[in-house]
């Protein structure tokens, strides 16, 4: 178990900056926009981890009881440009309720509930976009070819990997600034509108 766990988590590691190179497109815009203390982007940034914690334990599971095969099934195929059409719209409303606050409809978006909870939900669907590492990780899973090692090798994985996002706690304090916070709220959008673009163009060519 210790060799599992071990492995788990070098490979977390070595492949965390890419984690975070993934994540922050999503992440610094939401936590400079917030303009949060620390104490505030802490827990962001902990519901965020919290939100990609789940989204591997359910690919670790999946690869472990799946197998080889599971790169075949249609719901695989399906999951990434999915869950990127996903995100993007996540971030779209969460933009345009942080652009445009005195509007009506803007105000009724803030309330959804997949929008007040914009870091977890944001983690769960950035966990399940199978970026390199994470695939990297499922295909070791499936070596394994037990569902509690697998759960067990997904788990260390996500711990290696999170220390990288720990610099992202500091992200909130930019927003103390008018200019830095004005900023991010706009670029939430942006960002938000090219994953739309991306996950519709690899939606139109799943086949």
């Amino acid at each position: 178990m210790e060799a599992i766990a071990m492995n788990g988590f070098a490979l977390g590691l070595s492949t965390g900056v890419y984690c975070l190179g993934a994540c922050a497109p999503v992440a610094v815009p939401h936590l400079v926009s917030r303009g949060d203390s620390l104490k505030a982007s802490s827990w962001a940034v902990a519901q965020l981890a919290a939100g990609r914690f789940v989204a591997y334990m359910v690919l670790g599971a999946a690869a472990a009881i799946f197998g080889a095969q599971i790169q075949g099934l249609p719901a695989a195929r399906m999951l990434v440009p999915v869950a990127m059409i996903g995100l993007s719209g996540l971030m779209i409303g969460y933009g345009l309720s942080r652009n445009f606050p005195e509007s009506r409809a803007c105000g009724r978006i803030a309330q959804w509930t997949v929008v007040r909870r914009f870091p977890f939900v944001a983690g769960m669907l950035m966990g399940a976009n199978l970026c390199p590492p994470i695939l990297l990780c499922a295909t070791t899973i499936v070596s394994l070819n037990s569902i509690i090692w697998g759960l067990v090798l997904a788990a260390c994985f996500f711990l290696g990997s999170v220390v990288f996002m720990l610099p992202l706690v500091f992200a909130g304090l930019l927003g103390r600034w008018e200019m830095f916070k004005g900023v991010a709220s706009v670029a939430t959008l942006f960002c938000g509108l090219w994953f739309m673009v991306k996950g519709i163009s690899l939606l139109a060519n799943v086949g």
